[in-house]
């Protein structure tokens, strides 16, 4: 299944159709432009400023825990 995702065929059709990034380089002739330059596909330096994941604090993570606590205990 992974070889198949990975495929250049598939992957243009999840880029065109979903607006996902592209691990194939082969499978970008076959996005569409608009979806390149919307996604910066050919610009392998978009990584270098892309924020993936930002990490809370104990701090928030204790008070998003309270408050799911909260609204668990609240039905």
């Amino acid at each position: 299944m992974i070889d198949a995702y990975l495929a250049p065929e598939p992957m243009a059709y999840l880029a065109n159709e979903y607006g996902y990034g592209v691990a194939n380089q082969n499978a970008l002739p076959l996005v569409k432009p608009d979806i390149i330059k919307l996604l910066s596909l050919d610009d392998p330096a978009m990584l270098d400023r892309t924020i993936f994941y930002k990490y809370i604090t104990d701090e928030q993570r204790q008070l998003w825990t309270n408050t799911w606590s909260e609204v668990k205990t609240s039905q």
